[in-house]
C-alpha cells in the first residue's frame, strides 16, 4: 500500500508541473483602457474559465477545449465600477486574478494574483488517499461526511503536503463527501466507496 501512495505522489506531482509550469498560462493585457484580452496558449481538458462580478455573479464562463488556444476580448465598458475576479480552473490548480474598473479603466492587479493546487483523490480497495501540496504551509483540514451528513473523519496539517489515507473498510458502502478547507479556499468532493 505505502508502495502504491507513493507512485501515486510522484506521478501526481509530474502532472502538476506540466500542469502548472510556474504559471496558469494566461496571458492578460489591457486595450483600449475598458478592454482586457485574454490569451492562453495551451488549453487543458476540463478547464473552465469564468469572469465574475463582486457579488460572484457570473458575467462569462466556458469550457475550454483540450489542446486548443483560446482568446477573447472582455469589454468592460457596460460593466459597474468595481472589482471583477478571473478565474482559471484546471484539474490540478485554480488561479485568480482581480481585475478591477473605476471611471472607465481597467486595471489587471498583480499583487492579488492567487494560485490554488487542488486535491487529488485516489481509491484502491478500501482506502481513499488524499493529496495536495501545501507550499505555504498554512492550515489545511479535511472533513468526511456520509451520505446523511455525519461526519466519518477528520485531519489537519500544516506540513508542506497533505498525504493522508483513509481507511474505509469498518463504514457501509456509499458515497462520501471530502471537504478540504485551506486559509483562502476549500474544495469539495465526492466519492463512492463499495
Amino acid at each position: 500500500m505505502k508502495n502504491t501512495i507513493n507512485k501515486f505522489v510522484v506521478a501526481f506531482m509530474l502532472l502538476v508541473s506540466f500542469s502548472s509550469s510556474a504559471t496558469d498560462g494566461v496571458n492578460l493585457k489591457v486595450e483600449n483602457q475598458c478592454d482586457l484580452i485574454v490569451d492562453i496558449q495551451k488549453t487543458e481538458y476540463g478547464s473552465e474559465l469564468s469572469l465574475l462580478s463582486q457579488n460572484a455573479e457570473v458575467i462569462f464562463r466556458d469550457q475550454l477545449d483540450e489542446n486548443a488556444r483560446f482568446s477573447k476580448k472582455f469589454n468592460f465598458d457596460s460593466l459597474e465600477d468595481g472589482e471583477y475576479l478571473l478565474v482559471l480552473n484546471k484539474k490540478y490548480c485554480k488561479s485568480t486574478t482581480v481585475i478591477t474598473k473605476l471611471n472607465d479603466q481597467i486595471v489587471i492587479d498583480k499583487d492579488d494574483y492567487k494560485f490554488a493546487f487542488k486535491p487529488c483523490f485516489k481509491i484502491e480497495e478500501d482506502q481513499v488517499v488524499v493529496y495536495m501540496p501545501n507550499l505555504n504551509e498554512s492550515k489545511l483540514s479535511i472533513e468526511v461526511f456520509d451520505n446523511k451528513g455525519i461526519k466519518v473523519g477528520n485531519f489537519e496539517t500544516r506540513e508542506p503536503e497533505l498525504r493522508k489515507a483513509f481507511d474505509f473498510s469498518e463504514v457501509d458502502s456509499g458515497k462520501y463527501t471530502f471537504i478540504i478547507e485551506t486559509s483562502e479556499d476549500s474544495f469539495e468532493q465526492i466519492i463512492e466507496i463499495g
